[in-house]
């Protein structure tokens, strides 16, 4: 699978979709420089950003969010 970036392209095996319940997903603005940032907030209280998800490890991304691993 490619993902292209611009004028360059991401090379993928596979994919892995997590669906999470929308109502805990959160939008906020910078008011300085006007970008949206997505935060999640987990059933215990955890917040992380869309980004900081995206850069964790399977397992990392389970604990962070209180998903019982498979």
């Amino acid at each position: 699978m490619d993902r292209l970036t611009g004028s360059l392209s991401q090379s993928f095996d596979g994919m892995r979709i997590y669906v999470i319940q929308s109502s805990s997903t959160i939008s906020a603005k910078n008011k300085k420089t006007n970008e949206s940032t997505k935060f999640v907030k987990s059933s215990d209280g955890n917040i992380c950003t869309d980004a900081q998800l995206r850069q964790m490890s399977y397992s990392e991304f389970c604990k962070a969010l209180n998903i019982s691993m498979n």
